[in-house]
């Protein structure tokens, strides 16, 4: 039978798949607008130089100030979908604009051409001001990894960039601004100052992906487990992440993008997805590999290292993918990848403790090793994709599946991850890892920011927001039914 709700006294009928959306909209809100939000403004924005501090302990005190470049560009991603959605209050995009300034200021090294003052040319551009000079005369070297609070080169700990990642994350913060730069107290009012930015972030994307597909690459990641690294490895995030600036650049960006540039957009995005679902594709296991060759032949088949599948990486690949096919209409596209993550998903939960481990590897000895330390974004993209699969697929027996398996493990995870469940102290956020059993922790050290407690700035806020999307659009969509 269809469950009856009750929402500001108007009766609305939902499926009966036993998720009351009313209910998750709300908690969904709640926990993003009086939890989430105001844990940054008060703890993690750095109004004197911009940016995000994101080495904070649980109560919000600085362990270390430094700036890890992804979350730079992530986090002024967060602040212009918060102010586009939830709240137009200007501070968001001023947060937003600082932090993307920082990052183009100081997480990224221009080759040295006629540009003199780089840093006011930068801002100038930014801002609208057809007065400057113009960074076509600026061209990217590299990015760096880790800057300091003011960002200055820190010694032992600044690297390059090697992965390309953090122009990635910029790219995607740049794009989020450009819709909203007019709206800023220091953009100019014209739809060039937005086309400008987003010509910029495509720059950024092009420069990314020309370095992946470099077979000289030498790029190694702390988390592959082929031993010796071979130059040119590809992996999932090479495709995944470039594939998600696509589907949002030609979604919401579509008017501010020249014709050429729509068609690289295009074709980028075919390819990734063909990538993601095809030559990452391993037949014998029905599992997409993390680590491929440069010719896309399959890693380490004749060493003695194991197989990866980073589980983890995959969920959130396929809940991109599906996005990808709901932008272009592609039923069958939306399918398949809906398929991809049931299979996967089901791979990752770990039924002797609950939850998804990161990963799993198949070796040919008894040293395999496996990723089953718990963390919280692997939850939180299963999460979004199951409801994603819920609210948009046409498929039935996937609607039953991912109904099933979100409930189970949207229980689980508010069970263990969200802070405030453990003792007194009415911590905010959730714990951003822990081990297998997810014991709390006071610190968590996983990831290459270096830093000994972190508190993640993109993931959680982000599955708040799709969550409160998904909901209100499957209210919508039954009221109007109805």
């Amino acid at each position: 039978m269809a469950q009856l709700l009750e929402t500001n006294g108007t009766s609305i009928r939902t499926s009966n798949n036993n998720i009351d959306y009313v209910k998750l909209y709300n908690q969904s809100e709640n926990e993003l607008i009086n939890e989430v939000m105001p844990f940054w403004l008060n703890f993690g924005i750095d109004e004197q130089y911009g940016g995000f501090i994101c080495g904070l302990k649980h109560n919000g005190d600085i362990d270390d100030d430094s700036k890890y470049a992804w979350y730079q560009g992530r986090g002024a991603w967060i602040m212009c979908k918060y102010y586009e959605g939830y709240k137009q209050d200007p501070k968001y995009l001023d947060i937003a604009r600082n932090s993307l300034l920082f990052t183009l200021k100081h997480c990224c090294n221009w080759e040295e051409t006629k540009v003199i003052e780089k840093e006011k040319c930068i801002t100038a551009y930014i801002d609208g001001d057809d007065t400057s000079s113009d960074l076509k005369n600026l061209k990217l070297k590299h990015c760096l990894t880790i800057v300091n609070r003011n960002g200055s080169i820190m010694d032992g700990r600044t690297e390059v960039d090697k992965v390309g990642y953090a122009m990635c994350f910029l790219a995607e913060g740049l794009i989020a601004y450009s819709t909203l730069c007019n709206k800023h107290e220091a953009g100019k009012v014209n739809n060039e100052n937005g086309n400008k930015i987003v010509k910029l972030a495509i720059q950024l994307i092009k420069y990314f992906y020309k370095m992946a597909n470099d077979p000289n690459r030498d790029a190694p990641e702390s988390y592959l487990l082929n031993t010796p690294y071979v130059k040119g490895t590809r992996t999932l995030g090479h495709s995944m992440i470039p594939l998600r600036f696509c589907t949002q650049l030609l979604r919401n960006n579509d008017g501010l993008l020249s014709e050429e540039d729509r068609t690289y957009a295009t074709k980028l995005a075919n390819e990734c997805v063909t990538n993601i679902l095809d030559r990452h594709y391993d037949k014998k296991w029905n599992l997409v590999r993390e680590e491929m060759n440069h010719d896309w032949s399959q890693l380490n088949n004749n060493s003695n290292s194991p197989v990866l599948f980073y589980l983890g990486h995959a969920i959130e690949s396929f809940w991109m993918v599906m996005d990808e096919a709901l932008r272009v209409n592609d039923e069958k596209l939306f399918h398949k990848a809906s398929l991809y993550l049931k299979r996967h998903c089901e791979c990752c939960y770990d039924e002797l403790t609950g939850g998804l481990v990161r990963g799993i590897s198949i070796g040919d000895d008894h040293n395999d090793k496996c990723l089953k330390d718990k963390v919280a974004w692997v939850q939180q993209e299963a999460l979004v994709g199951t409801l994603m699969a819920i609210r948009y697929s046409k498929n039935q027996a996937i609607i039953d599946w991912a109904t099933n398996y979100f409930n189970k493990l949207y229980k689980w995870t508010y069970q263990y991850f969200p802070l405030k469940n453990y003792g007194e102290q009415n911590y905010s956020l959730w714990m951003v890892g822990s081990d297998r059993r997810v014991e709390f922790k006071e610190t968590y050290s996983y990831g290459n920011a270096g830093l000994k407690s972190r508190k993640e700035n993109y993931h959680h806020p982000r599955m708040l927001m799709l969550f409160m999307k998904f909901c209100k659009a499957k209210i919508s969509s039954t009221i109007h039914d109805e």
